[in-house]
């Protein structure tokens, strides 16, 4: 599974996985049919930070900890639910976590080293989002720039 050892997660993976489950089937049972029914226009489940915290102080403060360990456990429980059955090939749901507290919010400037890894609240809104034509040749295969978002802090 994840390459921390298991002594250095502040939650065993089976166990995360079984508190998702768990959550999943308790609180999130109504979202869970929408988005069977919403796919293919529906891709992700959408999970509020602040209902998980309150399942599960533990569990949340894991997932913001260490997001590449634990959301990929919360998409395996999702699957396992089965309330994701559906006939279609391909069906691969996203888990979105929205609503991190006040605390885990941080300015695009501050963004450090000590948020590496990490799950992070950007606050900001986007200006621009303009495509430009690739510089270069072609034919040579040198491209460049070819999407350049502009963000700025509130």
């Amino acid at each position: 599974m994840s390459m921390i050892p298991a002594s250095a997660l502040p939650i065993e993976e089976g166990e995360a996985k079984r508190q998702f489950f768990e959550f999943y089937n308790e609180v999130m049972s109504v979202q869970l049919m929408d988005l069977a029914q919403s796919y293919p226009d529906t891709r992700s489940l959408k999970v509020d930070f602040s209902e998980l915290s309150r399942f599960s102080p533990d569990l949340a403060d894991a997932v913001v900890e260490l997001p590449d360990v634990y959301l990929p456990l919360s998409v395996e429980a999702l699957v396992e639910t089965g309330a994701l059955q559906t006939e279609r090939k391909g069906f691969e749901p996203h888990v979105r976590i929205f609503n991190l507290p006040e605390e885990s919010a941080i300015t695009i400037q501050n963004i450090g080293a000590e948020h590496l890894n990490k799950m992070v609240r950007i606050d900001g809104v986007v200006t621009l989002i303009r495509l430009d034509w690739p510089l270069g040749n072609r034919d040579a295969g040198n491209f460049k720039n070819l999407a350049s978002p502009a963000f700025s802090s509130p």
